[in-house]
C-alpha cells in the first residue's frame, strides 16, 4: 500500500498491525528489480508466518505482477482499488501464466 487513495488524499497507517513492515520506492509507470526483489522478500517473510505489510514510496499497482508471480499457489493477493472496492485474486496456473504474459509485454525500462 502507499497510504493514499486517489493518488492525494493521506489515509493512516497502519504499521502497527503487522510483525513486519518492508518499505519499497518504486517509480510511475515502472517494476524496478529493487522492488520486485523487495516483493519476493515480502512474500518469503510472510510465508515464515510473519504479517508483513508492503509500504511503496511511488507506484503500487504494477507490484501485483510480482506478487502474483511469486505467491503460492492456493493463496491470495488482494489489491486495493482507489474507488473503495478490494480485488482478491486467487492464485492459480492460469493467473500466473496471464501475468507472467503481461510481464513479458512490457518494455523494459531506459
Amino acid at each position: 500500500m502507499d497510504l493514499k487513495t486517489r493518488r492525494t488524499i493521506g489515509i493512516e497507517s497502519l504499521d502497527s498491525s503487522f510483525d513486519v513492515v518492508i518499505n519499497i520506492s518504486n517509480r510511475p509507470a515502472t517494476l524496478s528489480i529493487d522492488a520486485i526483489n523487495r516483493v519476493g522478500d515480502a512474500v518469503r517473510t510472510a510465508l515464515g508466518g510473519d504479517n508483513v505489510l508492503v509500504l511503496v514510496d511511488g507506484e503500487e499497482d504494477l507490484l501485483a505482477i510480482p506478487a502474483v508471480l511469486m505467491a503460492p499457489r492456493g493463496s491470495v493477493i488482494l489489491y486495493g482499488l482507489y474507488t473503495g472496492y478490494l480485488i482478491a485474486i486467487p492464485i492459480i496456473n492460469e493467473y500466473k501464466l496471464a501475468f507472467m504474459k503481461l510481464l513479458l509485454m512490457m518494455p523494459p525500462a531506459k
